[in-house]
């Protein structure tokens, strides 16, 4: 970062080729799935775009979009070295992992709203996807953002088609609308977190931006399956920051109903996804096992399946009841008693902690 601007320098590309390169020699037969980058939009718009994360450089557009193009780069050159030098060898597959919201017009009844809808899911998923699997950024996004750089003819073919399966990570959906007079120059579309009637997404959480719409990931993978020809689909990650957790005694928070439900519901819009809409889910990885360090909300959000006691010798760490729920719904490993909260209609388990066997 000090010696030539990071991400906003190309440079960054290749010298992640060495990175990768002692990774892949080390790790490679231990490790069959690889994610080169996770979540280009929290790296490069949080990032290098309005400088929230680190590390904290607010270049507005040119800054992310500078950034998200040294990211394909890097990934495009890491790839094009595992499948010549370590594939063959070690039989792994390789991705990057994009970071989704799904769009809702913030009127529904408004043919703008609905419109920058779409832009909104295209400037998020396929910014980076495209590339992924068609070797350019989407025709929209060239036609709208100046900053947006170019690649070469031999960067458009290393990009195609430089991803064996396609990693989502969703958490939640947000309302969508044309931006408002007065807005700045540039600007296409309005991220609201409630709609032209007041009304939230769906059930709030522990953190400001994330609600439980478990309809959007059923709609996110239906509008990837049909953007990308029903690419195979892994969802890298998908949790809560249930409310009030950080308040909570050990023994309530243990009894996270909150969350067991939103795992359930995701769960449910996932299956229907796959059902209904013929989406091709492979993979499916809940955030988090463990409370975490959790970005610029430090410890106070807590997406752990698995409750860590900060304040005890040893962190001891105490399983959460959506935990065993997991257990049990994936591999029947939990007490048996469990299994009456596959039943939406069996409330009674919740009344109580049940240990694990």
């Amino acid at each position: 970062q000090d010696t030539y601007g990071g991400f906003l320098d190309t440079q960054l590309s290749e010298d992640f080729i060495y990175y990768a390169d002692i990774v892949f020699q080390h790790l490679g037969p231990y490790v069959k799935h690889w994610s080169t980058f996770s979540e280009p939009m929290s790296i490069c718009h949080l990032g290098y775009g309005i400088g929230a994360f680190a590390p904290g450089i607010p270049k507005g557009a040119y800054g992310q979009y500078k950034c998200g193009h040294t990211v394909l780069l890097a990934h495009a050159k890491a790839v094009q070295l595992y499948r010549l030098k370590y594939q063959e060898a070690q039989g792994g597959r390789v991705s990057l992992v994009i970071s989704a919201h799904w769009g809702l017009p913030y009127d529904s009844n408004s043919k703008e709203d609905i419109n920058a809808t779409e832009l909104y899911m295209q400037f998020q998923i396929s910014w980076i996807a495209d590339p992924l699997f068609y070797g350019d950024y989407p025709v929209a996004m060239r036609a709208r953002q100046p900053h947006l750089p170019k690649f070469t003819e031999q960067e458009k073919k290393l990009l195609a088609g430089s991803v064996d399966f396609f990693a989502l990570n969703y958490y939640t959906s947000h309302f969508i609308r044309k931006a408002p007079p007065g807005s700045p120059p540039g600007q296409l579309y309005e991220e609201s977190l409630v709609d032209s009637q007041g009304r939230t997404p769906g059930p709030s959480t522990d953190v400001f931006w994330q609600f439980s719409t478990p309809n959007g990931l059923h709609s996110t993978l239906s509008w990837i399956g049909q953007r990308y020809q029903r690419p195979e689909v892994w969802i890298t990650e998908n949790g809560v920051a249930s409310p009030g957790e950080g308040n909570k005694t050990r023994r309530d928070l243990l009894k996270d109903t909150h969350r067991l439900d939103f795992y359930r519901s995701h769960l449910d819009s996932l299956c229907a996804a796959v059902i209904k809409d013929n989406a091709n889910v492979a993979a499916y990885f809940a955030w988090s096992l463990l409370d975490n360090f959790e970005w610029t909300d430090g410890y106070k959000a807590r997406y752990g399946l698995v409750h860590v006691d900060r304040g005890s010798k040893g962190l001891q760490r105490y399983p959460k009841l959506s935990a065993y729920w997991l257990s049990h719904h994936f591999f029947r490993y939990a007490p048996d008693s469990i299994a009456c909260l596959e039943i939406r209609s069996c409330r009674a388990a919740r009344a109580s902690l049940l240990p694990m066997r």
